[in-house]
C-alpha cells in the first residue's frame, strides 16, 4: 500500500501526498510487521517454517531503507528504530547470525541520530528478555549523552510506553 501512494504521488497525484508523507505511514508499516513473527510448526523458538526472504522482516527492512533514503524529506524516528528492533528480535531465529548484528546496527543508527528513547530501550530489553542475550546492562534514557536523544523530547521519552 505505500508504494502504490509512492507511485501516485510521483506520477502526479499530489492528493496521495496527504496520506503519504510523514513519518506515521512508514510506522504503521513497521509496527505491522513487528507485530507479525515469522510463522513455525514447532515451539521451538530456533525452528521457523517461513522462508526468511519472504517475510515481515523483509518487508520491514525496505520499507525502513525507503525511510531512511527517499525524495520526501521523511526520516525514522524513535518509534521507527523501536519498531525494526522488535522486528529483528520476532523475525529472525534465535539462532540466526545477522540477528545480534542487525539489531546493534539498528541501535548505533538510533543513537547517532539522536532518537533514543525509553521505547526503544525497552524494545532492546523485551529482545534480550526473549533470547536470553547476554550484553551489559542498559542505562536509564537520562543517562545516555544528550547527542543520543537530542530529537526525542523528554515527556515522550518518560511517559510514552507503547505506541
Amino acid at each position: 500500500m505505500l508504494t502504490d501512494l509512492i507511485a501516485h504521488y510521483d506520477e502526479g497525484d499530489k492528493l496521495s501526498a496527504a496520506f503519504l508523507f510523514d513519518v506515521n505511514s512508514f510506522n504503521l508499516v513497521l509496527k505491522a510487521c513487528a507485530l507479525c513473527p515469522l510463522r513455525s510448526s514447532s515451539d521451538d523458538p530456533n525452528e521457523h517454517t517461513q522462508d526468511i526472504s519472504d517475510s515481515p522482516l523483509q518487508l520491514a527492512l525496505r520499507t525502513f531503507a525507503l525511510l531512511q533514503n527517499n525524495p520526501y524529506n521523511v526520516t525514522p524516528n524513535h518509534l521507527s528504530y523501536s519498531y525494526m528492533i522488535e522486528c529483528c528480535g520476532k523475525n529472525l531465529p534465535n539462532n540466526h547470525p545477522q540477528r545480534d548484528v542487525l539489531i546493534i546496527k539498528l541501535f548505533n543508527a538510533c543513537c547517532n541520530d539522536g532518537h533514543l528513547s525509553n521505547l526503544v530501550l525497552s524494545s532492546i530489553k523485551q529482545y534480550k528478555s526473549r533470547t536470553g542475550t547476554q550484553t551489559p546492562q542498559l542505562l536509564r534514557w537520562e543517562e545516555y549523552p544528550m547527542e543520543y536523544r537530542r530529537n526525542v523530547q523528554e515527556k515522550i521519552a518518560t511517559e510514552l510506553k507503547r505506541h
